[in-house]
């Protein structure tokens, strides 16, 4: 995990435009270098999760859900929709984000835990079927995080327990916001 040793002194973010031109539909971020950190903090602190459910039966299984509960308070949870982006200097106006339809796999936060919901369409008899969407996780500290549930689909009567356990591995440092960020702007090019 990452301690920004100089967060406080991290600087509004200025364009220097000699000529004092106005670019039509763009807005400077000043916001810029914190949400770079950021960026970086959660690309370093982060692993990607791919999830995939095997069914063993001899019947297709139809809208297989898996709900996990987490009751880590300090674990850090993306799913792709939240995922920080590498942020930009400047902001397109005329090009908003919008929502993907369906996720396969959504985050919810709720005041005492964080509900994990991944979602199939069917799994056919004696397959495995993935999903298209990445949990991203990171852990403060070093330990194994067990993330408890049920596996349920239309057609199965009783949901399943579920239990997934991530070992996960973390090592404490210090840096700067300058040295965080120029580490998050390499990670991007690679």
């Amino acid at each position: 995990m990452i301690q920004i040793s100089n967060g406080d002194a991290i600087p509004d973010y200025t364009e220097h435009n000699p000529l004092g031109v106005s670019i039509p539909f763009r807005q400077t971020n000043p916001n810029y270098y914190r949400e770079l950190v950021q960026h970086g903090i959660a690309r370093s602190v982060c692993r990607a999760l791919q999830f995939a459910i095997t069914n063993t039966g001899s019947t297709t299984a139809l809208d297989v859900r898996i709900e996990l509960v987490v009751r880590y308070p300090n674990l850090i949870l993306f799913d792709e929709e939240n995922w920080p982006q590498r942020p930009t200097a400047q902001h397109n106006l005329t090009s908003p984000r919008f929502p993907r339809f369906s996720p396969s796999v959504t985050v919810t936060r709720l005041a005492d835990r964080s509900l994990i919901n991944i979602r199939y369409l069917k799994v056919q008899p004696r397959a495995t079927g993935w999903v298209d969407d990445t949990l991203y996780l990171g852990a403060p500290q070093s330990g194994d995080v067990i993330l408890e549930g049920k596996i349920m689909a239309d057609n199965i009567p009783t949901p399943q327990p579920a239990r997934l356990v991530v070992s996960y591995t973390t090592n404490q440092r210090q840096a700067s916001w300058e040295e965080v960020a120029a580490a998050a702007l390499k990670i991007d090019k690679n």
